[in-house]
This record gives C-alpha cells, structure tokens and sequence, in this order.
C-alpha cells in the first residue's frame, strides 16, 4: 500500500469519515455500492468533492458512474477495507477511551444518502 495514501488518511480524520462512511458490508452477498454521501458528520460539505477525489485516487474507493437514473455510487475497496479495519484496531488498542468518530457498518435503507454514526467501526 501506498505511504503516501497512508500518510494522508493518518493526518485527514476527514477522509477516514468519509471512507468510514461508504463502508458498508451486509450480512451476506457481494459489497454494495453506495450513492454519493452530500453530507458526512464531521466533514466540512465544501471538502467532500476533494477527498472523493483523493480517496478514489489513493484506491480506497471505487466509483461507478454506468447508472444514470441513480448518479455516482461508490464502493470501499480491498485496499480502503483494510485501513479501516487497520485503523479500528490501532485505535481500540492504542486508546480504549477514544472519542473519535465512529462509522456504522450497516446504513438503514430508509435514511437518505448520509452517514450513519454508530458504536461499530472506529475510523
């Protein structure tokens, strides 16, 4: 994996929201793939376009653009996973009384495209 992809989700609590927040994983099947989040707890709405940009750029997010009913959806990557789940582990072992942000793995359907916060994932 990248250092510099690293070096920017370590010093970008932003990023980590937001790749926090497409990271949803089902109980059974394949990843799905997530409309375009306009709103994340946490980030500024005016960053959003940029750390997409980036966090597509870095492989921690794929984009998909073939539906033009739906728009922009996105999914986390085997790459993007791994940070996360390499960051919950530092975070829950390095400081059992962190106060970071913590990022739901499941979305309820009936919510509108925004992050879920929830006790399940720290990023």
């Amino acid at each position: 994996m990248d250092t510099d992809a690293l070096a920017y989700l370590a010093v970008t609590p932003s990023a980590r929201m937001l790749l926090g927040a497409y990271h949803v994983v089902p109980p059974t099947g394949p990843l799905p793939w997530t409309p375009r989040l306009f709103s994340v707890e946490g980030v500024e709405p005016t960053e959003l376009s940029a750390i997409h940009g980036r966090l597509i750029a870095f492989g921690f997010l794929d984009v998909d653009v073939s539906d033009v009913n739906v728009g922009v959806k996105y999914q986390v990557t085997t790459s993007g996973r791994q940070v996360l789940v390499t960051a919950s582990a530092t975070s829950t072992t390095n400081d059992t009384s962190s106060t970071e942000t913590v990022v739901s793995d499941s979305a309820d359907e009936s919510e509108p495209a925004s992050a879920n916060v929830s006790d399940s994932v720290a990023v």
